[in-house]
């Protein structure tokens, strides 16, 4: 089962359904432990999945993370 996001994880996944659900880390978000850690963090709560075949890391909200993201 899905592990709830803690506050600031949400406030991130809103951000990213206002962009279509999608997010495409800068270079120096992607340099930062921090972020790197938020990352892994949503990817493993299953909020977030990685996109296939991109040139760039970019991440898409998954059915559960639009749920979140919405208040559900």
């Amino acid at each position: 089962m899905a592990r709830k996001p803690a506050p600031y994880e949400i406030n991130l996944i809103k951000a990213m359904a206002m962009q279509n659900g999608q997010m495409t880390p800068t270079p120096q978000t992607l340099a930062d432990p921090k972020s790197r850690r938020v990352v892994r963090s949503l990817k493993s709560k299953g909020l977030i999945t990685e996109a296939e075949g991109a040139d760039v890391p970019t991440y898409q909200l998954t059915g559960y993370g639009w749920e979140c993201a919405r208040g559900e």
